[in-house]
């Protein structure tokens, strides 16, 4: 039988620094307004309701995610009729501080994670790692295996990386002619091009027709799909064959799946082969 909350999860912190935990809210669920010490993100699963500041209330619904800092008041007040089911990962700043890693990724979110505006991660390509990662930390936080709290740590600093990035992919206002769908779908395209990717994935992403997708792609880019892409793949792969002095692994990493067609391109971009570039340039780098 589940078991509804009909007032706040007792959080304790651990050594680590972060606890996840998931809240099933009765109807009747109370919170008084508090501040906490710690810095918390509630993502809703299920139902909708506000979040109280001491000087507003914010409407927030299902798939939403809501940054409430350290040492700022709140409350959440359930809608009766559609009690809320949160996950918290509640954690000190503290927790990410000594690794340089950690303490550039919290700094990031900080900067760019607006507290107490709710976000929508469907709205960004990286919502599919986001759900991941929070159903993979509450498992590990039930399940306190060797090694659960290394990857409670690794996966809440991708969380708020990842969000961080996701609202930076969805700015308040959109430029892009297709609005915010397709924006998402460039950002998309700048992080996966060295995967398979189709014209019609990126139109089905944006809501678009083939055709509809690819006029819209043009007028905001001044670019075809197809050039873009590999305008995205040839910069990547030039850089890994000066790293790796591979022809083959260049082409390969940055998404050429065919050898022969990365030499044409190269060489109709560059006027030399990938080998007589690689050459020159580690001559003009010798002592």
């Amino acid at each position: 039988m589940v078991r509804l909350r009909k007032r706040p999860h007792e959080v304790e912190i651990a050594e680590l620094g972060i606890h996840v935990f998931e809240s099933q809210h009765a109807p009747d669920f109370s919170m008084e307004m508090g501040v906490w010490r710690y810095d918390k993100l509630g993502v809703v699963r299920s139902g909708s309701g506000t979040v109280e500041t001491a000087s507003e209330k914010i409407a927030i619904s299902e798939n939403h995610v809501v940054y409430l800092p350290a040492g700022r008041p709140h409350r959440f007040v359930d809608n009766p009729a559609d009690a809320m089911t949160l996950m918290m990962i509640c954690f000190y700043p503290t927790a990410f501080e000594g690794v340089s890693a950690g303490s550039e990724g919290y700094a990031e979110f900080a900067a760019v994670f607006p507290a107490f505006r709710p976000f929508d991660p469907r709205l960004s390509h990286r919502n599919f790692g986001i759900v991941s990662a929070l159903k993979l930390m509450l498992f590990e936080q039930s399940r306190r295996r060797p090694g659960s709290d290394a990857v409670i740590w690794c996966e809440t600093l991708e969380l708020l990386v990842m969000l961080a990035r996701s609202r930076r992919d969805v700015p308040e206002e959109t430029p892009a002619p297709g609005g915010r769908l397709f924006a998402r779908t460039l950002s998309y395209l700048e992080d996966n091009f060295i995967h398979a990717i189709t014209v019609q994935d990126l139109a089905d992403m944006a809501g678009l027709s083939y055709r509809r997708y690819t006029d819209v792609f043009k007028a905001h880019t001044g670019r075809t799909v197809n050039r873009y892409l590999t305008d995205l793949r040839f910069n990547y792969a030039v850089d890994r064959l000066l790293e790796t002095g591979n022809i083959q692994y260049a082409s390969l990493d940055a998404g050429f799946g065919d050898l022969a067609h990365f030499y044409r391109i190269f060489k109709a971009r560059t006027g030399t082969t990938p080998r007589r570039y690689l050459a020159q340039a580690q001559a003009r780098n010798k002592p």
